[in-house]
């Protein structure tokens, strides 16, 4: 789940460029018993992220016998600090950053339940506990998973565009018609 250095550092040089909506795909365990996925969708915004370039997001909060999914309908995304950055391919958080730092969804903003953040210090200086944080429920309830990964980590995948699908799809139709395709040799005497 790790990205190169050197990818996150070219995003950052590249600074923030605004494109169409970008769409990205989640897939994701925490701690023991913790699964997020679901996808979230930003405004194309390439470079550090804020709560603004997130236009819709549908995750799947599932942990220790208990799932929720939070939504832009009835949830909240919060960003603070330069850890949450994108490049046309990931969404990614910088964990290691020494600056109070989170990417924090949630139906009220520290309340302590439903919700998923990443933040790169301890808590209180973030609203969350430092690292990945997986809350179907509430914080305390055995369903809440934990985990501190380290590092820059890829959080979402963008996530093909139709196009993009129909193009992949064309090309292996095509290369199995050519696989398919017999070749027929004619033998003089």
């Amino acid at each position: 789940m790790k990205l190169l250095a050197a990818a996150l550092a070219t995003s950052l040089l590249a600074g923030t460029a605004t494109a169409a909506n970008i769409t990205y795909a989640l897939d994701d365990y925490v701690g023991a018993f913790g699964h997020l996925t679901g996808t979230v969708v930003t405004d194309g915004a390439i470079g550090v992220l804020s709560a603004g370039n997130f236009v819709s997001w549908s995750l799947n909060v599932q942990g220790d016998g208990a799932s929720n999914v939070l939504t832009n309908l009835n949830s909240n995304v919060f960003v603070s600090g330069t850890s949450t950055t994108a490049t046309a391919a990931h969404i990614l958080f910088d964990f290691d950053n020494s600056l109070p730092s989170y990417l924090l969804f949630q139906t009220s903003f520290s309340s302590g339940t439903s919700y998923v953040c990443a933040a790169s210090t301890p808590y209180p200086s973030t609203p969350c506990y430092q690292g990945a944080s997986l809350v179907p429920q509430g914080f305390a309830d055995p369903s809440a998973q934990f985990s501190t990964p380290s590092g820059d980590n890829i959080i979402a995948a963008a996530v093909p565009e139709p196009a993009a699908w129909a193009m992949m799809i064309g090309g292996l139709g095509l290369m199995g018609a050519a696989a398919r395709r017999r070749r027929v040799s004619v033998v003089y005497s």
